[in-house]
């Protein structure tokens, strides 16, 4: 059974980590010296800003519009490590900020990977949501 991290324990931790590094944390400093997940305390939160916040650190500097530059040169120098343009989940578990935060910027990831200069990725296919549930489940019991 895993044990829930209690809240305390989340505030604690960046305080530890914004000591150690004479301000309010980043999430790539939080990568680097904290001992849970980033996701874990953006989850819990609701945002890395109301993680500082609920910390009782200062997440002023976590609010300030970021410049596109910075954000395109972000993705580029992610590209770079991984030798690929990044995907979602990689920008999320390995970039210096949550996919989001270019998403709201653009509208999408394929945007921002274009902003990048990345071919975007093949774009997903909507569902056939015409199939009657009774052709669904006729399909079920040929497959099976």
């Amino acid at each position: 059974m895993t044990q829930r991290i209690s809240d305390d324990d989340l505030c604690s931790d960046l305080r530890r980590v914004a000591e150690a590094v004479g301000e309010s944390p980043t999430v790539t400093q939080y990568r680097e010296r904290g001992e849970y997940g980033d996701s874990t305390l953006r989850t819990r939160f609701g945002s890395w800003s109301e993680a500082l916040e609920a910390a009782g650190l200062d997440a002023s500097g976590a609010k300030y519009p970021i410049p596109d530059a910075e954000l395109i040169e972000e993705i580029q120098a992610l590209a770079d490590e991984l030798g690929r343009p990044p995907t979602v989940q990689a920008m999320d578990e390995q970039g210096p900020r949550w996919s989001t935060v270019y998403t709201r910027r653009v509208g999408s990831w394929n945007a921002a990977l274009e902003a990048a200069g990345f071919e975007p990725r093949q774009a997903r296919q909507p569902l056939d949501r015409s199939a009657t549930r009774e052709e669904l489940f006729a399909e079920l019991e040929r497959l099976a």
